[in-house]
């Protein structure tokens, strides 16, 4: 992954700036809020202008809880639309994995993204 990237990500996870959503990259709840998954905080600090498979309410579902493939490309991420990495033992884990059914918050999940970047 490029480092400048990286280093973006890593500072927007750890900024607060965003809520932490799940099963989806970007969503809206019903008063408004609109929550992102670790990988929709991507898409949105790679200044995409166009998001893909937008759905009712501005949710953005991505494809099958991927980054688009143009995201994955610009960033530089060697393991594709659908990052992963060693977490927690010898398996590897996605991103999506992390966020939604491990439940790291987003602090943890910038911490396994400095450790790793260099081969995501």
């Amino acid at each position: 992954m490029k480092r400048s990237i990286a280093m973006k990500w890593i500072k927007a996870l750890e900024s607060g700036r965003y809520k932490q959503g799940q099963r989806c990259l970007r969503s809206k709840d019903d008063d408004g809020n609109i929550k992102y998954c670790c990988l929709g905080v991507l898409c949105n600090i790679t200044k995409t202008t166009k998001w893909k498979h937008e759905g009712r309410n501005g949710t953005l579902y991505g494809e099958a809880g991927i980054l688009p493939a143009e995201i994955a490309k610009k960033a530089g991420m060697e393991t594709g639309p659908s990052p992963t990495v060693l977490h927690g033992g010898l398996e590897r884990k996605t991103f999506v994995t992390l966020n939604d059914l491990v439940g790291l918050n987003f602090k943890q999940i910038a911490k396994v993204i400095r450790e790793h970047w260099r081969v995501l």
